[in-house]
């Protein structure tokens, strides 16, 4: 296979992928992956099943607990509702390079959109917080490791990132958002 024939097969995939982790709740439905040996991880962390991961949400496993983030703190859906109020016009992916073919499918890649409307999550100790839209540009970049089988379907996906990306950016004309009532309930 050509190297350009496996960056195109690879963000196809993965954006056949996103979107049926995020429109599909029952992975039984998702055609991308081959679901009895499916796995997904971030940043080393646990391996979590197709099953696992709609059950706590697909950004919750992705993110996880962060000081910008709390996972535990919002649901599936409410993790969902959170970031396509935030990236309203979208939140793009793209491949940016493909290392490696099949069956080790190693790739570097870049998430992206316009933050135009309003981040509500919580952070630190559970503390909720907003953040008024910037209009700007959110990018986030990253690494994954896809092993695939024969037929070309997702078998272990392994993603690398750091999710501070994201926030700090998002953050930025409100720096301590996250933080801002930590003291208050603290005391």
């Amino acid at each position: 296979m050509g190297k350009r024939f496996v960056e195109l097969h690879c963000s196809t995939k993965i954006i056949s992928l996103i979107s049926e982790v995020s429109h599909k709740v029952d992975p039984h439905q998702w055609e991308t992956v081959d679901l009895e040996n499916y796995r997904f991880s971030s940043n080393g962390q646990c391996k979590r099943t197709g099953e696992e991961m709609i059950e706590i949400g697909t950004y919750n496993a992705l993110i996880g607990e962060t000081m910008y983030y709390s996972s535990k703190a919002l649901s599936f859906e409410d993790s969902h509702e959170a970031f396509r109020n935030t990236l309203g016009e979208g939140f793009a992916w793209e491949v940016l390079q493909v290392f490696s073919g099949p069956p080790h499918v190693t790739f570097t890649w870049r998430h992206f959109g316009k933050m135009t409307g309003e981040l509500k999550c919580s952070g630190l100790a559970g503390v909720p917080y907003t953040v008024p839209p910037s209009n700007k540009l959110v990018e986030v970049f990253g690494m994954c490791k896809a092993t695939v089988n024969d037929q070309l379907k997702i078998q272990d996906l392994q993603v690398f990132y750091d999710p501070s990306q994201l926030f700090t950016q998002m953050l930025e004309s409100c720096p301590h958002a996250p933080f801002a009532n930590y003291n208050k309930s603290s005391q």
